[in-house]
């Protein structure tokens, strides 16, 4: 060996010196590449970072196992990806405003950190979990809606800061720099919640016949999944999520006010808007029950076509109200996306004693026994639940689609083309990624008949249950002796199960509705959520164990509520299966048995 030699630093060409002296700019751009390889590590690592947040304990509250692993990987992948985010954009503001140039809008920064994370994903799942497949045009739906909902994040971003440094003078650099730390928070949470929502939807969204998609589809009574059975599983998800894990949802939605502090004129608009209609909505929102009366007189009308008005008589026109108010804000007052989520928060709040009110009222226009001006602290959860956070998130939904029509319209009108065919190759190539051919069914286990593999749909349920006179039962109703309640429900109850060849399966309550009457009062119970479980079954014995429920199930006994509470237990019955029938007997000690018949939905 000969002696060693010293190495000398080579400095840069002077080409290039000469070019970052002539184009500084270039160093503050935010450059999309910067954003698509961020996503695309993040996306190949999301698959293993959720394994490991599967396996240990739940750490979320009121979570199910799959949003609990999922909102973890969704922080942990979020925070990193927002300082990329942040930092960048934040950067190409403060040059912006420097040199006197227009700044970036952010959308193109954030569709290529959604096609980086979609692409690494699905590299990364093609891989490891070649057997969790999807449809290609549910892929494709779904790279179309994250993409935009990325392109949506990134002008967030971009909004919030040139709002801060608008009002922010250059010399602050302190000010700035805690403006920079807020907007990184409000990101990481933004961010988390976004990643955590495509891991949830994804593994919702499988295409091996007993997933969630075709469990929304049975209890719809279609079987065959849709592109609107896709979103009303997005919207399933945001009403469970506010259900059993409110917090979840109120973070995301406090972060994306944080660019209304910039500014006091827009928040002010913002707050008069949501004043004025919140106002106005409250003043006639305690009409509704007159209509809603009427209609349960009429003894032509179904009992749960009934009971659904009577449930969504107050919150369908708070939801429509609050989108009403955030598009008009966006189109009319051309305020922001943060706006227009702080004039509908507004207005639902104003209108959230309404409901209650309403609510009050409905009971005695129907003509209920025992009518009295009570309040019931569940119908409050449940309207501030609606009113301040499932109709905030369908308002922003829909003022951003407000804000990219035009915006989209504008773009293609100024010629600018490369829009127009880079998107759709990306969502093509998002999706076939994807495409392989369907992987056929497993056959059952041993204790596991394989004739209930599969979706099945609720079309006829009886469910006896004694009542003793000192339970809270049966002190609302008047019980003097021992009675029983029986409840029956139909196919109009929205309950689907799907059981898998693994032995676990998942309950799918969407306001499942069961009806009776117990000493003249009418009850019902009423559950919304999911419950996931193991099961097993042969020789005609059925039996279900290890119950994890995401759902919140109510008794209401005329116009009050009671909420059931108490840990999960097994059980077991007996069972009887055929090629499209299926129906399940359970009884136990106390006197306690159910009947439920299921139909099989076709996949």
């Amino acid at each position: 060996m000969g002696p060693p030699r010293c190495v000398v630093p080579v400095p840069p060409l002077a080409r290039a010196r000469a070019d970052a002296l002539d184009r500084p700019g270039r160093r503050f751009a935010a450059r999309p590449v910067e954003a698509l390889g961020a996503g695309l590590a993040a996306g190949i690592a999301a698959p293993s970072v959720r394994d490991l947040a599967t396996s240990l304990p739940r750490v979320l509250p009121g979570a199910d196992p799959v949003t609990d692993s999922a909102f973890v990987t969704g922080i942990l992948l979020g925070v990193p990806l927002a300082l990329v985010a942040t930092g960048a954009l934040w950067r190409a503001a403060w040059w912006a405003r420097h040199t006197g140039r227009p700044a970036a809008s952010g959308a193109a920064f954030g569709a290529a950190l959604a096609c980086g994370l979609l692409v690494g994903r699905r590299l990364a799942w093609r891989v490891a979990y070649a057997t969790d497949l999807r449809a290609w045009w549910i892929e494709v739906l779904l790279a179309g809606l994250w993409i935009a909902g990325g392109a949506l994040l990134g002008r967030w971003v971009a909004d919030g800061a040139r709002a801060h440094l608008r009002h922010l003078a250059a010399a602050a650099v302190t000010r700035i720099r805690w403006a920079w730390a807020g907007a990184a928070v409000a990101t990481s949470v933004l961010t988390a919640g976004y990643v955590a929502t495509l891991l949830v939807l994804d593994a919702w969204s499988t295409d091996d016949g007993w997933s969630m998609l075709h469990l929304v589809a049975a209890r719809e009574g279609t079987g065959a999944a849709t592109p609107l059975t896709l979103l009303d599983m997005i919207g399933f998800y945001v009403r469970i999520t506010a259900a059993s894990a409110p917090y979840l949802i109120a973070l995301p939605l406090l972060a994306a006010l944080f660019p209304v502090l910039a500014g006091r004129g827009a928040t002010r608009r913002a707050l008069r808007m949501g004043v004025a209609v919140g106002v106005a909505g409250a003043l006639v929102l305690p009409l509704v029950p007159l209509g809603v009366g009427a209609a349960v007189r009429d003894p032509g009308l179904a009992t749960a076509t009934a009971a659904t008005l009577v449930t969504s008589h107050t919150l369908l026109p708070v939801t429509f109200v609050e989108v009403g108010v955030a598009v008009a804000a966006v189109a009319t007052r051309r305020l922001s996306l943060s706006h227009a989520l702080l004039a509908a928060l507004t207005a639902g709040a104003l209108m959230t004693p309404a409901v209650v009110v309403a609510d009050v009222l409905v009971s005695c226009v129907a003509g209920a026994p025992g009518c009295a001006p009570a309040v019931d602290p569940t119908v409050v959860v449940r309207a501030l639940t609606h009113a301040l956070l499932v109709a905030p998130v369908a308002a922003v939904l829909a003022a951003a689609v407000g804000t990219a029509v035009p915006a989209a319209l504008a773009v293609l009108g100024r010629r600018r083309w490369w829009p127009a065919v880079v998107v759709p190759v990306l969502l093509v190539a998002a999706g076939a990624v994807a495409v392989t051919p369907h992987r056929p069914t497993p056959v059952g286990d041993r204790g596991r008949d394989p004739c209930l593999v599969g979706v099945w749909r609720l079309v006829a349920g009886r469910f006896h249950e004694p009542v003793a006179p000192d339970s809270p039962l049966g002190v609302l109703t008047g019980l003097h002796t021992d009675g029983a309640l029986d409840l029956s429900s139909g196919p109009a109850g929205g309950h689907a199960t799907a059981y898998r060849a693994d032995g676990t399966a998942t309950d799918l309550y969407d306001l499942f509705v069961a009806e009776g009457t117990l000493n003249g009062h009418t009850v019902r119970s009423v559950q919304r959520g999911t419950v996931t479980y193991r099961w097993s079954a042969g020789n005609g014995r059925y039996a279900q164990r290890d119950q994890v429920a995401a759902s919140d199930r109510v008794l209401r006994v005329d116009d009050r509520e009671l909420p059931l509470t108490g840990p999960a237990e097994d059980f077991g019955g007996s069972y009887r299966c055929t090629a499209d029938q299926l129906v399940i007997t359970t009884a136990d000690d106390a006197g306690s048995h159910t009947e439920q018949t299921f139909v099989r939905s076709p996949t």
